[in-house]
């Protein structure tokens, strides 16, 4: 459409925004796989440790990989930094690294599909069902809010 403004020739387009990707199994598998997870383990009950490492556009202290405990309320209890981390050996303050459990990952896979992500990929651990990889770019055209983190060597306790 052609048009004039402040004496000024002007041309607008619309350009129709790229269809977006939702792949692997995480639109239509993440229900299949939570309850894989709930199964996994064995109880609400339960704790469990895991090997927790993400990758963002953020402090190099939230990026671990970290040995991580969650109690049976689900919440955190105790990071290590790894090797490979910025402080190996030390104890992560919990109150500053937003560091998250399996079932937040599997809120954080559901809302990127609720609010139409750009692109979600999420792969699942067979047997217990628990969130492995997961990359989220929220929009297509910005830069710096990708996420992604891994889970790894999870144990129910």
């Amino acid at each position: 459409m052609r048009g004039r403004k402040n004496n000024a020739t002007y041309l607008h387009i619309n350009i129709p925004r790229r269809s977006h990707a939702i792949a692997g199994p995480a639109r239509g598998n993440v229900d299949v796989a939570r309850d894989t997870w709930d199964a996994f383990i064995g109880s609400p009950n339960n704790g469990y440790v895991m090997t927790f490492e993400r990758s963002c556009f953020c402090m190099l202290d939230y990026l671990g990989p970290f040995y991580v405990v969650v109690d049976s309320s689900g919440t955190v209890v105790s990071a290590v930094y790894l090797e490979g981390s910025e402080s190996p050996g030390t104890f992560a303050d919990l109150e500053d690294m937003n560091l998250i459990t399996i079932p937040d990952a599997f809120d954080e896979i559901q809302r990127a599909i609720d609010e139409d992500a750009f692109f979600l990929n999420a792969t699942y651990d067979e047997e217990g069902g628990f969130p492995r990889k997961v990359y989220i770019d929220w929009e297509e055209f910005m830069a710096d809010e990708e996420t992604s983190f891994t889970f790894d060597d999870v144990i129910v306790l």
